[in-house]
Order: structure tokens, then C-alpha cells, then sequence
């Protein structure tokens, strides 16, 4: 996830850079040997109910729903200013490529064509498919609230009048934070951490062990910084580091990610991107 919308979560050019060595190393894992890494618990990707997400991120959510919003009022102003006096949704096919465990998060998966007809009938015009950011799920929790919908008062009529739907920001949150946890845009840092142990362990370098941290002075080069923390917090999980100088190996423990944690980092970086951390 990676997102198809890349302008979805944005992320510095540190965080990609992790991201890319986290890639490479992963490749290149079956060929290393040095440092044996242990997940403490199964990854998971359920994104509990009850998270206090604070007010900065109950803020960045607010105003992403409020871009997604305006993307369905200008489709109805655009069908008014048209002639339109009645709009029918449509639904075309959406492929799930990614979430089996959609209703959990979302209650309807797909795109949808607005339809605008005028007062004899006739259609003057329909939007593109919408939403446009189809592959995040937090995308499906702003639309129009009924599949037919009028935009001007008609006589004898009970067909409700175009409104817009909106989740709260809780509700909105918890889609976006599983959509992230899919593409594997939450950085944790842990695969770059191992990637800087095995260079310093496999590379016949001398270190030094001081307190809480391993010194491996030839990673100044290709990692701009010699120090490795052996025990630390990033973002989403803690670890720990044991090394034996010896055999030149260490383990490296991994807990399960800390959602209370993460809840409360939601950045708003424009339109609807939100970015965690």
C-alpha cells in the first residue's frame, strides 16, 4: 500500500528510505545468518474499537473527511448546475484485492456512478467513479446516503433529498489505520535495524558494547550513524537486542505492535492524506 493513489499517505524521505532498505533486506534475509530476529507474537492487523486517539488525531481525521466530503458536494452542484432535479446512484464492479476483512472496518465496498436527470426524465450528465481513492477504506465511509436522492423539491414525491454521509473521526481512523497496516506504510524501523546489525556483525569489524548500545564504527559509511541502540521503542513496537561477541550473533526480539501508542501520532498532510508517526 503501496497505495495506487500515491499522493496517499506521503511519507519524508527518511521513512521511504527506510522503507526501501527494509525491502532490500528482506531479500536478501535468506542469505544472512548472523542475527536470528523472533516476532513474540503473530503480526497483527485488527485494529481494536476502544483506541483513545487523542485530539490531534481526531483532528487530522475531521478535516480528511471533510475533503472527501467536498468531493461529493461538487458531484451534486456540478449534476444541479447541469439541470438535474434527481440523482441515481449506480454501482459498477470494485476489485478487493486486499481486504478480506473489509465489513469490519466499512458496511459497503465499491464504486459508485452519480446519475443526474432532469424533471422530464432525461440524464444530463454523471460523475466519474467515486470514490476516486478506491483501494483505501476509509474512501468508502464518505459518500451519498441513498442509491436515489432528489436535489430539488418534487411534488408528490417521497424521494429523499441528496444528503452526504459522514463517519466520525473514531470510525474513520480505524479504516485508515488497517489500510496502512495492508500496505505496510506503518514504518517500525525493525528491518533496518537488523540490516545495521548484520553489516556490523558479518563485516569483521570491532565494536563495543556500552550500556545500552552496540558502537560499530565502520556503519558510519553506509548508515550515517555508528551507534545501535540494543534496546529501544519505534513507533509501533519495542525490542531488544542480545549480542555474543564471541560467535559475532546476536537475537533480536520483537513485541507486537502497541496500537494505544500509534493511535495517537495521525498527521493530516493535505487533502485526505493521514499519515501515522
Amino acid at each position: 500500500m503501496m497505495r495506487i493513489k500515491v499522493s496517499k499517505h506521503l511519507v519524508s524521505l527518511s521513512v521511504l528510505a527506510l522503507l526501501i532498505a527494509a525491502g532490500n533486506f528482506k531479500a536478501q534475509a535468506s542469505q544472512e545468518s548472523h542475527v536470528k530476529l523472533v516476532f513474540q507474537s503473530k503480526e497483527n492487523l485488527f485494529v481494536p474499537k476502544d483506541l483513545d486517539w487523542g485530539a490531534s488525531s481526531i483532528k487530522a481525521a475531521s478535516r480528511a473527511i471533510a475533503f472527501q466530503k467536498s468531493e461529493f458536494t461538487r458531484t451534486l452542484a456540478t449534476l444541479r448546475a447541469n439541470g438535474a432535479v434527481m440523482v441515481v446512484r449506480r454501482a459498477i464492479p470494485t476489485e478487493n484485492l486486499h481486504f478480506q476483512d473489509w465489513k469490519t472496518y466499512i458496511s459497503k465496498f465499491g464504486q459508485s456512478v452519480f446519475e443526474g436527470f432532469d424533471s422530464a426524465g432525461l440524464s444530463v450528465g454523471e460523475s466519474e467513479a467515486l470514490p476516486t481513492d478506491f483501494i483505501n477504506l476509509p474512501s468508502y465511509l464518505v459518500g451519498i446516503k441513498d442509491s436515489s436522492c432528489s436535489l430539488e423539491p418534487l411534488a408528490n414525491s417521497k424521494t429523499p433529498k441528496c444528503s452526504i454521509d459522514v463517519p466520525t473521526p473514531q470510525t474513520y481512523l480505524r479504516a485508515e489505520l488497517r489500510t496502512v497496516l495492508e500496505h505496510d506504510m506503518l514504518a517500525d524501523n525493525i528491518y533496518y535495524i537488523r540490516q545495521q546489525l548484520e553489516y556490523c556483525l558479518s563485516s569483521g569489524q570491532k565494536f563495543t558494547i556500552t550500556a545500552n548500545n552496540l558502537i560499530c564504527p565502520n556503519n558510519q559509511k553506509p548508515f550515517l550513524t555508528q551507534k545501535i541502540k540494543l534496546t529501544d521503542f519505534y513507533l509501533t513496537r519495542s525490542y531488544k537486542i542480545k549480542v555474543n561477541a564471541i560467535t559475532r550473533t546476536a537475537s533480536m526480539w520483537v513485541s507486537a505492535r502497541d496500537f494505544r501508542k500509534v493511535a495517537k501520532t495521525a498527521v493530516f498532510q493535505g487533502t485526505d492524506v493521514i499519515r501515522f508517526g
